[in-house]
């Protein structure tokens, strides 16, 4: 059976009319779950997604690292609320390389009301984590029958959802180009149909040109 490390932060898809409950009580309304996988738990912290600061972000990072660096952990789920998921989940794509399926789970609606989302979301995560093609891509969310490349991804004001991708899903995973530019030009031509033939996303990086030569650069110039 695969073992999942789920790390838990809070957020609406563990709150309920009393609070915040432990992702333990999570799991138990959802049994499904124990016929997918076995789980370890971390709680990292118990917050709603508003209150998530880089304390809590450098915390849910060493506890990534460590659960993708663990031989006996197939893979990683990130419970979190909505209102900064996506700046949490690209503080991660940026800062742990990471060798595991890693997905962020998140819900809109408290768990222990009409119509609540989050027990669903939790076993497409989990449906997720365990599939051979996330292990190449990066940290991903999952909601709502989506799934979402954390380099992307953006919240927004969409019912139901909440999250939208800037790129389109086979874009996900993809190397990227920086071009450096000035202006228009050859150079900027050919990385524009290369990026288009090719799939790659493309950043420009534009340069500013001096137009002139100040006394420090020119006493440095030959240094």
């Amino acid at each position: 059976m695969p073992r999942i490390k789920i790390i838990s932060t809070g957020g609406t898809i563990v709150n309920t009319r009393n609070g915040l409950i432990g992702v333990e009580e999570l799991l138990r309304d959802i049994p499904e779950a124990y016929e997918w996988a076995d789980f370890d738990i971390a709680e990292v912290t118990r917050l709603r997604g508003g209150s998530i600061r880089l304390d809590q972000w450098m915390a849910i990072a060493r506890s990534v690292n460590e659960a993708a660096n663990d031989p006996a952990i197939d893979g990683v789920i990130l419970t979190h609320g909505t209102f900064t998921l996506e700046e949490t989940v690209y503080f991660l794509h940026l800062c742990v390389p990471l060798s595991k399926p890693t997905v962020c789970v998140a819900s809109q609606r408290t768990h222990d009301s009409i119509g609540n989302d989050g027990d669903r979301n939790f076993l497409d995560a989990i449906r997720v984590v365990l599939s051979p093609d996330a292990a190449e891509k990066v940290v991903l969310v999952v909601l709502h029958e989506e799934i979402h490349s954390a380099r992307d991804v953006v919240k927004s004001n969409r019912r139901p959802g909440g999250f939208v991708s800037l790129l389109p899903p086979e874009t996900i995973g993809g190397e990227a180009m920086l071009c450096a530019i000035r202006g228009t030009g050859r150079t900027l031509d050919f990385a524009l149909r290369e990026a288009s033939e090719t799939g790659r996303r493309l950043y420009l990086l534009f340069v500013r040109e001096q137009r002139y030569m100040t006394e420090q650069d020119t006493s440095g110039k030959w240094q």
